[in-house]
């Protein structure tokens, strides 16, 4: 920090040095006290007071207010000498630049200034560019993102290019005024001594306009309007605000000062607190140091004043940065109000800064701080404006009544933004708030007032959500960080509404669509628990979540776990809205299809036939829901190897889809990938490939790239390649279908074993065994454990491996899987399904290998039998 002035030492009153003095032992005040009241060090008071060197400009001013005397009083105006130069008084050449300029910045250069290049050269090329000349550029943001410090970095960086450099406080017309008339005295202008100060001003402003190479400082700019009276009308050097205002107009190009980024932040934190010095990079802290520091800066999100206190608390308590984290998560609110004994530029902690902000935000409308508390409850970022508009009932009395009026909207928005309080997205109308401020604001409320904004929150986002259709995932997209943050708060404050529970079914059944799994199994939990404490067991309400919730664990393999939920849903749903209600229906054909998966095929036909003959009566015959049935019954058809039956009920559900849901729809591709599947099963594998590559297109066009349906159908893709014996084509896309289940699902989910099997027989069939048997046994393993000894899924594996053991001659491990795979096959199929019959002849055929020609006869006449039925 500019502390002193050595320059002028000779310019200053002899009796300045007494009167310092004398003023401070009247009121029984040590050096030290004097210097932590107006913010610098007992080295300089005992300098200023023996003659050794004298205040700034600024520390004149402080030292003024301090003792209530005026700066002549206290004999610190400059005095003109001979030997000192005059030149700033007179337009001088406008070409040469002195090496030390007229300088009063009022702060020392901070050895922990971090990171800011691209504002910093931002700042250097406009300022050198000849044709920007007299372009004023703000830095503007939030109270405590460092803009003071980006302009005081800039000062001493590029002091050398200037022949003075004149920092204003600018937060009042007051401050502002009194700044100017001290400029006067220190360009040694004649005006100097005028009582009248907007002569003063005039004065300084004409010195402004007739000379060059000067740049001008105005911090801390609340009031543009204001401002606009101090600045020359014709500027002739550099001009820099800062400010929390975002609109400027044509006052000035803004420069927007955001948060410090992680490696940013860690630098700054680690050479605050003196991990690392100065200067030095991240590579010369420790690796614990560095994870450590980056928590820290994750928890205040790269706030640079909270991590200047958070590394001021740490070198003066010497707790270490472990210590701290542990504290900022009990005792947060502390410590954002501990700034520290020693603070560089900013004497204020961040709850002291924004408090301030807040409660002029009040005084100015009820509704704005009404806002900020809504967003304090929110996720920080992208918060929808719609939250705002269609939750308008839920806000209370003064933001509710201006919510749903957007001219009312954005003038609160626009109050909030002059604060630097928010930023605001016009393309996405979104809104986003600093993380910290919303610590703060939080912090700021009693328990009740916390408890009551988190449910006023809740239903807010609830009005928000849509219900979950292909056309609104977008919005449900917007909405869903903020869904997330309101779940936390059904525990935090005990709040149980039905607003909560559908809001957390809805984004639920959105999350499952995107195979996001796990999240949609904690909001359907959330949303159970509310729904059995406030509705009862036996609500239709709760036994939709207790379905959507069987048919997620049904999603994620977790079979046992989801036939429980699925029939407690069913006999609901039977006693309460009747046996032919839809809802029933749905709980039929979610049953079906999890007997299905569990490959009891006899089980699930007459569930999927009961849903069907409802939705036929219930709906209309085209419905959406029809379709599904029909769907059902074709995938039910085709693992059973019914091809006609599957054929005829998978074309009956597509073209309801495609009249209902249009041609780019995920149930539509799902359609065609059953399609493609049951043609496959026919050989028809130029119609197969077709199908599945529409299904791909639409898939991954609706629900991305990487979601576990698009891996299906890339399997799929796999077997017909294989059937064309296009083994090398296969390899990539049995890589990428492998990679998509193991992200989504985890590496135990029965759709892995068949990647797993895919892969194997791609190693089989290009001779490769050592590779191939590993891979069927890895997908055995997941099928024996997970869909157990008796599936269809598991046979086929057992199949595989027999056909896998025959090839290399190893005929007794081949004849054990041959027995199991046709056990199983026989309870699913029947003893009279040609799956059945081409086993037996394979058998057959080992067996004759074996040279147990008896049994192979008994076999061979049993297949006889079989066809001449």
């Amino acid at each position: 920090m500019a502390t002193e002035d050595t320059t002028e030492a000779k310019k200053i009153s002899r009796s300045a040095v007494s009167r310092l003095k004398q003023e401070r032992e009247r009121r029984a005040w040590t050096q030290n006290e004097v210097a932590e009241r107006i913010g610098t060090t007992q080295i300089n008071i005992s300098r200023w007071e023996n003659g050794v060197t004298v205040p700034s400009p600024y520390y004149r001013q402080r030292l003024a207010e301090l003792f209530g005397k005026g700066i002549q009083e206290l004999g610190l105006i400059p005095e003109s000498s001979e030997g000192v130069s005059t030149s700033a008084g007179t337009p001088g050449s406008r070409t040469s630049t002195p090496s030390f300029p007229i300088w009063n910045v009022p702060y020392r250069r901070n050895p922990f200034f971090t990171g800011r290049e691209e504002i910093l050269a931002h700042l250097s090329t406009v300022f050198r560019n000849s044709k920007a000349v007299g372009l004023t550029q703000a830095l503007s943001g939030l109270g405590g993102i460092g803009k003071t410090q980006i302009a005081v970095e800039y000062a001493y960086r590029y002091r050398d290019h200037y022949q003075a450099i004149l920092w204003i406080t600018a937060s009042s017309r007051e401050a502002c005024s009194a700044d100017f008339v001290m400029l006067a005295a220190l360009l040694d202008l004649p005006e100097q001594h005028g009582q009248d100060h907007d002569i003063v001003i005039r004065a300084v402003k004409r010195w402004l306009t007739t000379h060059t190479h000067w740049l001008l400082m105005l911090d801390n700019v609340d009031d543009l309007e204001m401002i606009v009276d101090f600045l020359p009308i014709h500027s002739t050097g550099d001009v820099l605000l800062t400010t929390r205002l975002q609109a400027l107009g044509t006052i000035a190009q803004s420069v927007e000062v955001e948060k410090m980024g992680l490696d940013e932040g860690m630098e700054f934190l680690l050479r605050r607190t003196k991990v690392i010095s100065p200067g030095a990079s991240l590579d010369h802290a420790t690796k614990k140091s560095r994870a450590q520091a980056a928590e820290i800066v994750v928890a205040l999100d790269g706030l640079p004043l909270a991590l200047d206190q958070a590394g001021a608390y740490i070198e003066e308590t010497r707790c270490g940065l472990a210590q701290y984290l542990n504290l900022y998560g009990t005792r947060r609110k502390e410590l954002l109000l501990r700034r520290g004994r020693f603070p560089i530029d900013h004497p204020d902690s961040v709850a002291a800064t924004w408090s301030l902000s807040f409660q002029q935000v009040e005084q100015e409308s009820l509704a704005a701080a009404d806002l900020l508390r809504l967003f304090a409850f929110l996720s920080p970022e992208a918060i929808p404006e719609e939250i705002i508009t269609l939750g308008a009932a839920e806000l209370g009395p003064p933001l509710g009544a201006a919510a749903s009026d957007p001219l009312k909207v954005d003038n609160i928005i626009e109050l909030l933004l002059r604060y630097s309080l928010m930023r605001r997205t016009s393309e996405v109308k979104s809104l986003s708030i600093h993380r910290l401020v919303q610590a703060v604001l939080r912090d700021g409320m009693d328990r009740d007032m916390q408890r009551l904004w988190a449910e006023r929150v809740i239903r807010a986002v609830n009005h928000a959500f849509p219900d979950v259709e292909l056309q609104t995932w977008e919005v449900c997209q917007r909405c869903l960080p903020h869904v997330q943050m309101c779940a936390t708060y059904i525990e935090e404050y005990a709040l149980a509404f039905p607003e909560a529970a559908r809001l957390f079914n809805e984004a639920a059944l959105y999350l499952v669509a995107h195979a996001r799994y796990q999240q949609a199994e904690q909001l359907l939990l959330k949303a159970l628990a509310v729904r059995q404490q406030i509705l009862g067991a036996e609500h239709p309400d709760t036994a939709r979540t207790l379905n959507d919730l069987g048919a997620l664990y049904q999603d994620q393999g977790k079979y046992q776990e989801a036939e429980p939920l699925l029939q407690e849903a069913l006999a609901i749903r039977q006693r309460m809205l009747g046996g032919e209600h839809p809802d029933v229906a749905q709980t039929l054909y979610n049953l079906a299809s999890l007997y299905r998966a569990q490959g009891t095929y006899v089980e699930a036909e007459p569930f999927y036939l009961r849903a069907l003959h409802i939705r036929e009566m219930a709906l209309e015959i085209d419905h959406p829901l029809v379709a599904q049935s029909y769907y059902g019954l074709a995938k039910l058809y085709y693992s059973q190897e019914k091809y006609q039956q599957a054929e005829k009920f998978c074309k009956q559900a597509l073209r309801i889809q495609e009249q209902r849901l249009g041609g780019n729809h995920p149930m539509i591709a799902s359609t065609l990938n059953m399609l493609a599947k049951i043609y496959q099963g026919q050989n028809k594998l130029d119609q197969a490939k077709e199908m599945n590559v529409h299904a791909l297109r639409i898939r991954e066009s609706t629900s991305g790239a990487d979601h576990p349906h698009v891996a299906v159908i890339v399997n799929s893709l796999v077997e017909i390649y294989h059937a064309e014996g296009r083994y090398g084509e296969a390899q990539p896309l049995i890589a990428r279908s492998l990679r998509i289940h193991e992200q989504a699902l985890g590496s135990e989910h029965p759709y892995i074993a068949y990647s797993l099997s895919n892969r194997a027989e791609n190693f089989f069939l290009q001779g490769d065994y050592v590779q191939a048997e590993s891979y069927y046994k890895k997908a055995l393993a997941i099928r024996e454990q997970h869909l157990g000894f008796n599936h269809p899924h598991t046979a086929s594996t057992y199949d595989n491996l027999a056909k896998f053991y025959s090839v290399l001659e190893r005929y007794e491990e081949a004849e054990s899987f041959y027995r199991k795979a046709l056990s199983i096959y026989e309870r699913a199929f029947g003893i009279d399904h040609p799956t059945v019959v081409s086993m037996l002849e394979q058998y057959a055929t080992l067996l004759k290998k074996l040279k147990r020609e008896g049994e192979a006869c008994e076999l061979e006449a049993r297949i006889q039998e079989i066809r001449g039925r």
